[in-house]
């Protein structure tokens, strides 16, 4: 149970536990699927730049969109190198709920677009392997 001054106005250092939010809107978002988990998607940039974000007439302070509730975080970073053809996803995950400091794993993923003669070559060589 808790205090009704803290359910009144509940501080960004300390919140009353509850339901679980995994079905609510939370922060002006609807919570969607992620491979089996529920979540709340949003752009890196909105929720870092500014000090407000104003979500269906509803003002919400940036600095409480990970809260002591927050289960896990987890970033998507996308870069392209057209000179290279080449792409890379930076995934960041960072949980919250397992210990009493959080757990951050990165991990970097490379992808090469296949053009003229290396695209040649590469179904030459799955023609071959399947043959």
């Amino acid at each position: 149970q808790c205090d009704e001054s803290l359910r009144a106005s509940p501080t960004s250092l300390l919140a009353c536990a509850g339901d679980q939010l995994k079905d609510r809107k939370q922060f002006g978002l609807e919570p969607s699927d992620f491979g089996g988990e529920r979540g709340y998607a949003d752009f890196l940039a909105s929720v870092t730049e500014p000090v407000f974000l104003v979500r269906d007439d509803d003002l919400f302070e940036t600095k409480d969109f990970v809260d002591t509730m927050t289960q896990m975080v987890q970033v998507l970073l996308v870069f392209w190198s057209p000179e290279a053809s080449t792409t890379t996803v930076m995934t960041v995950h960072a949980n919250f709920g397992e210990s009493s400091s959080a757990q951050v794993d990165v991990s970097v993923e490379h992808y090469e677009l296949l053009e003229g003669r290396s695209l040649d070559v590469y179904v030459v060589v799955q023609i071959l392997v399947l043959v």
